[in-house]
């Protein structure tokens, strides 16, 4: 990952964290340093970014509503959880607690995906 990455990382994060993010500069960009890091490098981390804002406060709002996002939230992993393994296992978990109470369900969709 080189510095022309990261700083591409910093431009995209930068715009996003600007819309819900009441902050200082100076906590804008340890939110930014963190959310770089997590990333590792990969777009497809920030692609997530707006849903994990949105889970962050309020799964109910829509991501323009979210104000208030604070530091603490992103140093917290469970809610922005580090690099691509970390955003799939919140979203397996997110996916088994709320669409999967029965076994049969569960089995029916994601047995594909493990024969695959």
């Amino acid at each position: 990952e080189n510095s022309a990455n990261k700083e591409d990382f910093r431009r995209y994060f930068r715009s996003k964290l600007l819309t819900c993010m009441e902050s200082e500069k100076l906590q804008i960009e340890e939110g930014l340093d963190i959310l770089v890091a997590r990333s590792e490098g990969l777009f497809l981390y920030a692609r997530f970014l707006e849903d994990m804002i949105k889970h962050a406060r309020n799964p109910q709002e829509s991501v323009e509503e979210h104000s208030g996002l604070t530091l603490d939230m992103l140093r917290d992993e469970s809610k922005f959880p580090m690099g691509l393994t970390g955003v799939y296992a919140k979203y397996f978990k997110r996916f088994q607690k709320n669409a999967c109470k029965d076994k049969e369900t569960y089995r029916k969709i994601l047995g594909p995906v493990i024969v695959a």
